[in-house]
């Protein structure tokens, strides 16, 4: 593992929020297992050679993904997995509950939930003294059931072949880091430009990525595909700070039918008086 201590440019990070990275953004490169040091404490991690056939076949596995936009109307097609919290705003959803995926693909989402536990453990042995902060969180705020057997991570996201501009990541935890899985087959490019920090982050196949997402500006260089049906994922760890609302599962779906049998009685009197 290679310690790399570097300084951190906030200015930069303004200049260039919101638009596209290049490859030629940073001048600096990584390409192998690093630990970057910022005011002497970690706050990037990469780590190479990993074994993910099992997760490969898992979210090939899911062949309907959600065409939709990130932060400032970034492109992305993505599926969530793990838990959710309350979204009144979104179609009525306001109850806590386990994601769409488990129901659609059952198998894939089975596997991306073990795979929270080795996003977890990866995040404890690299920087215990964060995850150790990340832990007494949750389980001073979210209930067990809202959370990833045996890990700190309650939700997560597969983004496929996606290439997304300068951003930040919202709704997570503070100060809770993110753990990012990367599969790729016949692609070249699609790695992560930091220019906070000048550093361009490869990505290769069977890659994961630690670091707090809310606080670094992060975007994805252009993605070539060097041949057909080439492919792209990443698959996303994370801790949403609105699943500290959520009840338990049985108080929720009673929280919910109330809810909607008070809308169904709204739009009757509206009905009634028309």
């Amino acid at each position: 593992m290679i310690s790399l201590e570097l300084p951190f440019d906030k200015e930069r990070e303004k200049a260039l929020n919101k638009q596209s990275p290049t490859e030629d953004h940073c001048s600096r490169k990584i390409t192998k297992d690093t630990i970057i040091i910022v005011d002497g404490k970690p706050a990037v991690i990469l780590l190479t050679k990993l074994d993910v056939v099992d997760l490969f076949m898992a979210v090939k596995k899911i062949n309907n993904f959600y065409q939709g936009s990130r932060g400032s109307g970034l492109k992305n097609e993505a599926r969530v997995f793990g838990f959710s919290p309350r979204m009144p705003t979104r179609n009525h959803h306001d109850y806590c509950s386990i994601s769409n995926m488990s129901i659609e693909f059952p198998e894939a989402h089975k596997k991306l939930m073990e795979w929270g536990i080795t996003a977890s453990d990866l995040y404890k042995k690299h920087s215990k003294e964060m995850w150790t902060d990340h832990k007494k969180w949750i389980t001073d705020n979210i209930r067990s059931e809202w959370l990833m057997p045996k890990s700190v991570f309650s939700s997560g996201i597969v983004n496929r072949t996606s290439q997304l501009k300068y951003h930040y990541d919202r709704g997570n935890i503070e100060n809770g880091w993110s753990c990012m899985f990367t599969l790729k087959d016949g692609i070249q490019g699609g790695d992560l430009s930091i220019p906070g920090l000048d550093v361009t982050v490869s990505l290769p196949h069977g890659s994961a990525l630690l670091f707090n997402g809310q606080k670094i500006l992060h975007g994805v260089t252009p993605i070539h595909r060097r041949k057909p049906g080439a492919e792209r994922y990443t698959i996303v760890y994370y801790t949403l700070a609105q699943m500290r609302n959520c009840m338990s599962p049985a108080d929720e779906i009673k929280r919910a039918q109330k809810i909607r049998d008070s809308r169904e009685t709204s739009w009757l009197q509206t009905r009634a008086q028309k």
